[in-house]
């Protein structure tokens, strides 16, 4: 209290103090002033904002291109993955979508964020989980945990699960989906006997 009292009754102290924050606002701070992420009175845009740095750890659940019919899930929404480096576009159905450590984004405004943009979801991390999503059959339900970075628009992949919903007959599902052959063509010239 005293330091505020010395700043205000001295002039040259003053009219440096006004000076800097005229020339360096708080805005442009790499950290915020005060408790709140975006910091307290900094004009800063917080860690729910879509042109925030700070990345959001989001949980995403749903299945890859289609939801099967065998579901009993709703459908939230649908997006779009994409993963630049094998030049892939993916549709992802929405069952479930949250803000891991920020309860107060609620799964509508989280979309609200990611649908301004044309490519949702711009997968970057490991070449494993890449591959994962990338190799998945259409169908597939995958629970996918990842960093959003709204300023960045990028996505960092953390973990990538499969089969992780309760479905009906789901065990039968992943056992037919794993032993698919395809179906041999017949000889040209032979005959099928059956």
């Amino acid at each position: 209290m005293k330091t505020c009292t010395m700043i205000l009754k001295s002039p040259v102290l003053l009219v440096s103090v006004v000076t800097l924050c005229v020339l360096f606002p708080a805005s442009v701070y790499p950290i915020g002033i005060g408790t709140g992420v975006g910091g307290l009175g900094t004009g800063r845009p917080g860690a729910d904002d879509e042109n925030s740095r700070f990345p959001i750890k989001v949980r995403l659940e749903g299945f890859l291109q289609y939801m099967p019919a065998v579901s009993q899930r709703p459908e939230l929404d649908v997006v779009t993955l994409g993963i630049a480096r094998y030049g892939e576009q993916y549709p992802f159905v929405v069952v479930a979508i949250e803000a891991v450590d920020l309860p107060r984004l609620t799964p509508r405004r989280l979309l609200g964020i990611v649908k301004k943009w044309q490519l949702n979801f711009d997968i970057v991390g490991p070449e494993d989980l890449l591959s994962e999503v990338a190799q998945a059959l259409p169908g597939t339900p995958l629970t996918i945990v990842g960093f959003l970075t709204p300023r960045k628009r990028i996505f960092q992949l953390w973990s990538v699960e499969g089969f992780g919903f309760d479905m009906p007959d789901r065990e039968r599902q992943a056992e037919l989906l794993l032993k698919k052959e395809p179906e041999s063509l017949p000889a040209e010239g032979s005959t099928e006997d059956d």
